[in-house]
């Protein structure tokens, strides 16, 4: 009796595991195919790089001139910086280093931050806005990349948002594989079946006439997925750029980078709590673009999935083993495919050691993040020099 009351557990767990797995088994195969770069014949258009910062003294000059060094006409870009609420030389470093500075004063956070410098930029005639966090590093070719994509059409990029210290620790490394999946290969597979990437806050990029249609007004921890919502609302789907990136700095220590962490699942949570129910009415009533923003949201960390399909395992019967093991192999070769493609090979044996630890502490984040249903504000992470 017991035995039969396990297996039924297992395969109602195996089912909640089998739904995000299965699909990003989809994506995968949709990604195998590398993106080809647009042509090199548009018209270049005038892009302004914005830079929300909040106390960056330490690295903000670095991410000053990395952007002003762009394979891009000088006279067709320009670096924005918003200190915000900042008392620390965040505005002199930035001017001292050849970006253009707005200073706010009030109601702080980065959503807040990024209104405030749209609305100013709109009143110019900018054609173009990216925007990447005060910590990051611009490749050489980006302003290029979103160029060439516009003109073929889209009206929304996502650079390869990725990792600048992945052999700083064992922690950053596996920060690397992760975002090999969901910054990488994942929106690499979404783009490929025509469906939008996503925004991950870092090197994203918009036409003018996106902005008009569709205010920033997402002012939540996870401002990046509540606008991405807001674009797909308006009909605009996000595109990848994986061809052209921008890499932030990781945190190092267990502290720093679970606080990092901290913050983002429970933006995801109160995104979830906000949006899940009218987007799943929305996606009853056949608006394509709400199963889009659902599916966004609550995809699962894998490291849940792996997680669930790990206790099915256990519980399950012989067959539950073996549909379990399928699943975890299709997860391992999702991340292996990622590494290759955006990340290391190296880095993924290395982590691969590391897993189960990497797991525990995810899925304790995650559970803790539900507990203290804490609202946090817009803190930043501790820098570090390279």
């Amino acid at each position: 009796m017991l035995i039969n009351i396990l297996n039924v557990i297992a395969w109602a767990v195996l089912f909640i595991a089998a739904l995000p797995i299965v699909y990003t088994g989809i994506i995968t195969l949709a990604a195998v195919r590398r993106q080809t770069p647009a042509p090199n014949n548009a018209k270049q258009l005038k892009i302004a790089i914005i830079i929300p910062a909040h106390n960056e003294a330490l690295l903000i000059q670095d991410t000053v001139k990395h952007a002003l060094a762009q394979s891009y006409p000088t006279d067709k870009y320009a670096v924005f910086v918003v200190a915000d609420n900042c008392d620390d030389d965040t505005a002199y470093l930035a001017q001292a280093s050849g970006a253009q500075v707005f200073e706010r004063h009030d109601n702080p956070g980065k959503g807040q931050a990024l209104e405030y410098a749209f609305n100013a930029l709109l009143l110019d005639d900018w054609e173009a806005f990216l925007v990447i966090d005060a910590d990051s590093t611009l490749s050489h070719n980006a302003l290029l990349a979103l160029n060439n994509e516009f003109a073929t059409g889209a009206t929304a990029l996502q650079l390869f948002d990725t990792i600048k210290n992945p052999t700083a620790s064992m922690r950053t490394l596996a920060m690397q594989m992760g975002m090999s999946s969901f910054n990488g290969l994942r929106p690499a597979g979404r783009t490929a079946l025509g469906q939008s990437a996503g925004l991950f806050g870092n090197g994203f990029s918009l036409l003018r006439h996106t902005i008009e249609q569709c205010p920033y007004k997402a002012h939540s921890i996870v401002e990046d997925l509540e606008y991405h919502i807001f674009l797909l609302e308006h009909g605009h789907k996000v595109r990848l750029v994986e061809y052209a990136s921008s890499a932030a700095q990781m945190p190092v220590t267990a502290k720093n980078a679970s606080s990092q962490r901290e913050r983002w699942e429970l933006g995801r949570i109160a995104m979830i709590k906000h949006y899940a129910k009218p987007l799943y009415k929305k996606t009853l009533q056949g608006h394509r673009w709400a199963l889009e923003a659902l599916v966004d949201i609550i995809m699962p960390p894998a490291s849940l999935m792996m997680l669930l399909t790990v206790v099915a395992m256990v519980l399950g019967s012989q067959l539950v083993k073996i549909a379990s093991l399928i699943l975890i192999a299709t997860l391992v070769l999702h991340y292996l495919i990622a590494s290759l493609r955006f990340g290391s090979l190296l880095g993924f044996l290395k982590v691969s050691i590391f897993v189960p630890w990497y797991i525990i502490w995810k899925t304790w984040l995650v559970l803790k993040s539900i507990i203290r249903k804490k609202k946090l504000p817009w803190i930043r992470t501790t820098r570090h020099k390279e």
